[in-house]
């Protein structure tokens, strides 16, 4: 288990350039939050949008997936690497 927060921990998945969506991100992080209910997809889906809208993600890309969900990608932005940087 971890002390970090999840959505630091979610913006901290970004941190070597990678681009990735909400699923990869939840692999990721979920073997780090095996207690947490909160620790799902959806919430990971949510805490991208929230670092999208204040600037430390932008939009990569996106596409329909399998069932017809669309899915977003991110990408870390030059303002949010020196967020993450200054935070470590």
């Amino acid at each position: 288990m971890t002390n970090i927060p999840m959505k630091m921990r979610v913006a901290d998945c970004f941190g070597q350039g990678e681009a990735l969506n909400a699923r990869a991100v939840h692999d990721i992080i979920c073997d780090q939050y095996p207690t947490e209910r909160y620790c799902s997809v959806r919430s990971v889906h949510e805490h991208l949008m929230s670092l999208k809208a204040v600037g430390i993600l932008n939009d990569e890309s996106s596409y329909v997936d399998d069932n017809g969900d669309l899915v977003s990608v991110y990408r870390i932005s030059e303002y949010g690497l020196n967020r993450l940087h200054k935070a470590r």
